[in-house]
């Protein structure tokens, strides 16, 4: 997260990767709003690797979501 001057005006920048590197990147707050354009983007993939961020089981497919990391 990164924000301009206030912490009230966060940046979130999401990023996408795959075995060839970075493939996208999104600039925005933290909904689905952000995330969906930039998953629509995206070529289809056999799985997605994300935290469980509620976002992530908002939009990516659950038999493709492996979750790695936990947010509290």
């Amino acid at each position: 997260m990164t924000y301009l001057n206030k912490k009230e005006n966060s940046l979130w920048i999401w990023t996408a990767r795959c075995s060839n590197g970075l493939i996208a990147v999104r600039v925005g707050d933290r909904s689905s709003k952000t995330f969906e354009p930039m998953y629509e983007s995206l070529p289809k993939a056999k799985k997605y690797i994300a935290d469980n961020y509620c976002v992530y089981s908002e939009i990516l497919p659950t038999d493709l979501h492996e979750v790695k990391h936990s947010n509290p």
